[in-house]
């Protein structure tokens, strides 16, 4: 058994199998052949032969379907207000006197309809003043549709100009054309919003480039801020795409199993040259430290610990942590025009301390829940989210547990599964 690890990066999600680690020891001429990214970003295997998965939404990402706005009865009679409860009072006390005429037609005959009309004047009131709120509020609607098709209609425009003269950046980027496309971005009035995602690939491909020309980490640095300025980044933009860049060299060479100490040497002075804040890469460096940590480690040299724990006869600990166990909540929410959709994401459920013995996992909270080691089938590691998954043999039982060391963790609980025993085998 091996276990995953995904990851999203500006270029796309990957998720790659993590086998056993080499001791760092790559020879010169592999520190020669550079990092694990080529020209466009995208990862070449120099490596070892390793599982590796790529998606292909880039910095702008998967396109959210548009999503209509519907007008209905409901949602302007319901009530939200005082208003809204009048209308419902209303609605009921003319269903309230139409029964009652109904009866008395039953009863005295013709006297009963005088109700009945009134009955019906009174509930029809508030149903018809909303129907024609929404027929206002449609041609409303429907005007400021038309004008924010005309603009986006514009913008599209100018935005396919834009993005024509930022093709001229993959021929080349010297100052000749970093000077036409800062007068193509200052000559025209286009939203950054509906540029800003290209812009920053554009800004992001140069350095990729500039990277793979080994022209040293201050030349990517100064490539990466002179587009940056042409195409008028926000600094807080500039500084994302500098991280992005960073961030996907540094994950691809883990993914080879190429990060080295020459390589990170190599990667500092890069971080250097492109100014990163180390709490930007914290969570890139504490990926880093726990894949050296798993370097080397095997069968034949996994530690065994004292982990304060009842232990079952013949059992050894070989890992203690801590975190917490995660839930995947689901909550509705309102978008600005008025739909609903529904939102997931992965919330604390409660604290919790997770051993890793040679015949079982202990996941223990309120309650102690043991997950036996040959049960397990999937291991898999969210690392933006430091979230274990186990898979077992029970689908509908899953464990997620957020640790401070997820990649430790698994490969430990991959080599204890590779060790222990199926009792139903015996």
């Amino acid at each position: 058994m091996s276990f995953y690890v995904r990851k999203a990066l500006a270029t796309g999600p990957i998720r790659f199998a993590v086998n056993a680690r080499n001791n760092g020891t790559t020879s010169a001429e592999d520190h020669d052949r550079g990092f694990s990214t080529d020209a466009r970003g995208s990862y070449r295997r120099l490596g070892k032969e390793v599982l590796f998965f790529a998606d292909q939404h880039g910095l702008g990402g998967p396109r959210r379907k548009k999503e209509k706005q519907v007008l209905t009865f409901w949602r302007y009679l319901k009530p939200d207000g005082a208003r809204g409860w009048g209308r419902i009072a209303l609605i009921g006390l003319g269903v309230f006197l139409i029964l009652v005429g109904i009866a008395v037609c039953f009863r005295k005959g013709a006297q009963g309809l005088i109700e009945v009309g009134v009955g019906l004047g009174i509930a029809a009131t508030p149903l018809v003043t909303t129907w024609r709120k929404i027929q206002e509020l449609r041609r409303i609607e429907e005007a400021q549709r038309a004008e924010r098709e005309a603009l986006e209609a514009r913008n599209l425009q100018l935005v396919g100009e834009f993005a024509h003269t930022l093709r001229r950046l993959k021929d080349g980027y010297d100052d000749g054309v970093l000077a036409s496309v800062k007068a193509e971005r200052e000559g025209r009035e286009i939203p950054y919003d509906a540029v800003s995602s290209m812009a920053r690939t554009a800004v992001l491909e140069v350095g990729f480039d500039a990277l793979s020309r080994s022209t040293g980490p201050q030349s990517v640095a100064r490539a990466m801020n002179s587009t940056s300025d042409a195409v008028e980044l926000t600094p807080e933009d500039k500084a994302g795409v500098r991280h992005h860049l960073y961030q996907i060299v540094v994950w691809h060479l883990l993914v080879d199993d190429r990060l080295t100490d020459a390589q990170q040497e190599t990667l500092a002075e890069l971080r250097e040259a492109l100014d990163l804040d180390p709490s930007v890469v914290a969570r890139d460096d504490a990926a880093v430290a726990e894949f050296r940590r798993i370097r080397g480690l095997g069968q034949e040299n996994l530690p065994a610990y004292d982990c304060g724990i009842d232990l079952q006869f013949h059992e050894i600990c070989y890992h203690k942590t801590s975190g917490a166990v995660m839930k995947l909540k689901r909550e509705k929410t309102t978008t600005p025009e008025g739909s609903k959709r529904v939102v997931e994401r992965w919330v604390e459920a409660r604290k919790c301390d997770l051993f890793v013995t040679n015949k079982r996992v202990i996941i223990r909270d309120r309650k102690q829940r043991d997950v036996p080691l040959h049960k397990i089938y999937d291991v898999e590691i969210d690392a933006d989210l430091d979230l274990l998954m186990l898979t077992t043999s029970d689908p509908k039982n899953p464990h997620e547990v957020s640790l401070s060391d997820p990649i430790h963790t698994a490969r430990v609980i991959d080599i204890a599964a590779s060790m222990a025993v199926d009792p139903t085998r015996i």
